[in-house]
């Protein structure tokens, strides 16, 4: 029979929700509340629909057996007077225990090819007014390996000579389709698509005869008055609704579809709290 420590049961609650209850003897309920631990993660992880209320359910279950771990443990701790030492109430069990935790923890975190989702912060206005910078979104990252990509989807993708960097912006052709922007104006096969940032133009249009030196391909122009170029097989081009100021496909080119990363879903935060849960289209 051995006293059990509340700051001890703390701790290892802390380190390893349900180890706690393993300490104080309970190791069942350890043992469950791991289990159900790991599988609210692998539920926030890999929901079963991506939309806030699961994202928020996910979330939510999480917190609770986290709290209960540690509250539980610390209360029968400091309750109980002795418990019977088991063959489980052993340093090297509890080591072994926190070692599974956390490398289990770190594989997952630090594999976000393998998640369902990703959470991204949008550092520049290049979507307004669709998305606000500053607003942080819910992205599904295996939507498009269910999903054809269609003139119009939202899109995260890679880039750069590493593809370390991030973008999200809108396709607005697939192959085979004629993308030309005639004075700020955007046109997909000679018919005129939206241009959600007309108004968030600050500088006068820039004329055809002016050729970018940085635009894609050479010579075709500049920003606002741009192409035309056809898409060419399994490429996407890529604009941002603020079409005056984005960098997108006419200065980065078509982009690849293995640069393909998923597809923003909806905002789980933005300072406009009217805004928090919108759905993204």
């Amino acid at each position: 029979m051995k006293k059990r420590s509340c700051i001890v049961a703390l701790i290892l609650s802390i380190l390893v929700p349900g180890l706690g209850q393993i300490y104080n003897g309970q190791f069942r309920k350890g043992i469950l509340i791991i289990s159900v631990l790991f599988l609210s993660v692998y539920l926030f992880f890999v929901p079963f629909t991506a939309n806030i209320f699961s994202f928020l359910l996910s979330f939510f279950a999480i917190l609770f057996v986290l709290l209960y771990a540690i509250i539980e443990s610390v209360v029968f701790s400091c309750k109980v007077k002795e418990i019977s030492i088991n063959s489980f109430n052993r340093i090297y069990v509890y080591t072994i225990i926190i070692v599974i935790y956390w490398l289990f923890s770190v594989l997952v975190l630090s594999s976000p090819k393998e998640l369902k989702f990703h959470l991204y912060t949008i550092e520049t206005w290049s979507m307004e007014p669709t998305i606000l910078e500053g607003e942080r979104l819910y992205c599904d990252m295996r939507y498009f390996k269910d999903h054809t990509i269609v003139q119009g989807d939202l899109v995260v993708f890679s880039f750069g000579s590493s593809q370390n960097d991030t973008y999200l912006q809108r396709c607005v052709a697939t192959e085979g389709q004629t993308v030309e922007v005639i004075d700020g104006n955007p046109f997909v096969d000679k018919k005129p698509i939206w241009n959600y940032g007309a108004s968030l133009r600050y500088v006068p249009i820039i004329p055809r005869t002016e050729v970018d030196p940085n635009i894609f391909p050479e010579g075709a122009g500049n920003v606002d008055n741009y192409g035309p170029v056809i898409v060419p097989k399994d490429k996407y081009f890529m604009l941002g609704d603020n079409v005056p100021n984005s960098r997108d496909s006419r200065l980065l080119g078509f982009i690849d579809k293995r640069l393909i990363k998923g597809k923003p879903i909806f905002v789980y935060w933005s300072s406009d709290i009217s805004r928090i849960g919108k759905t993204l289209k």
